[in-house]
């Protein structure tokens, strides 16, 4: 068996094929651009793919698309035809390869849990932009088929991800961080995803239902971040809150919470704590 991580370059894909790589297992990433990946998968250009390369019983991990939200609120063409058409056209041809396809979703398409609803992985979905519902549409294709499963992704922690890497370098330059309030999340740890997905690589029989959620046990905001960030990692950051721009909380809501269990149990332990994975990634 291989592992073929399409999107090899993007925060989780690139940390996935080094974990990955590491365990000892035969890996491949692929890239949209010729020569920034062991193969080259376009998803404007699927039919360019030699899937061939692609054995019955491999593992797809599907981390590829365009990712902001406020780039997909502008429902650009290409960026329908990336995130949908080219990502349904490949995880099927895959499928038909015999392949598992992992499809990195998000937990985005639950909606908000604004009236305190914890969403389980059957809970109904209520996606609200654009992006949730390119996530949404390309779920409705596959779920229930044999050999998919959607993984439904929180915001992943880790030293490298966007907001930590703002606080440490407005911390490090005696800058003012300016942090926007409130958007709570079940923040994940990225140990916790990667060792996730490598469980989920190695026992097939361990996914069942075809949906999980990928998330942590605590639901944090930045401002939650920022005072952890403060206590574990620098005590000299400061931060101040500030209104996002009026556009903001439309294209993202201001709280998702959604239930840790079954990843729990899927990883056969209590989850990482954002207090503990701060301590890893800063002094270990």
């Amino acid at each position: 068996m291989k592992v073929v991580v399409v999107g090899q370059n993007g925060f989780v894909g690139s940390s996935l094929v080094k974990y990955l790589k590491e365990k000892g297992l035969e890996v491949v990433g692929t890239s949209s651009k010729a020569g920034e990946g062991d193969l080259q998968l376009d998803l404007l250009n699927v039919g360019d793919f030699d899937f061939e390369v692609v054995d019955s019983g491999d593992c797809v991990i599907f981390a590829a698309g365009v990712s902001s939200p406020d780039a997909c609120e502008k429902r650009d063409e290409v960026i329908y035809a990336i995130n949908v058409l080219g990502t349904i056209e490949a995880i099927r041809q895959f499928l038909e390869k015999g392949a598992r396809v992992m499809f990195f979703s998000s937990d985005l398409v639950y909606g908000s849990s604004d009236e305190g609803e914890v969403f389980k992985e059957t809970s109904m979905v209520k996606p609200l932009m654009e992006y949730a519902k390119m996530k949404h549409e390309v779920e409705k294709m596959f779920l229930g088929k044999e050999n998919f499963v959607t993984l439904r992704m929180s915001y992943v922690f880790s030293r490298f991800d966007k907001f930590t890497k703002y606080l440490t370098k407005c911390a490090k330059n005696g800058d003012l961080a300016e942090i926007f309030h409130p958007i709570y999340r079940n923040v994940v740890y990225l140990g916790d995803v990667l060792a996730g997905i490598e469980r989920l690589v190695m026992n097939e029989s361990l996914m069942s239902s075809g949906i999980l959620n990928l998330c942590g046990e605590e639901s944090l905001s930045r401002m939650d971040l920022a005072d952890q960030y403060k206590e574990v990692v620098d005590g000299s950051l400061e931060y101040k809150l500030v209104d996002p721009p009026e556009n903001f909380f439309k294209v993202r809501p201001r709280k998702i919470v959604v239930d840790f269990l079954h990843f729990s149990k899927i990883l056969d332990r209590k989850l990482s704590s954002i207090v503990e994975a701060m301590r890893l990634e800063f002094n270990s």
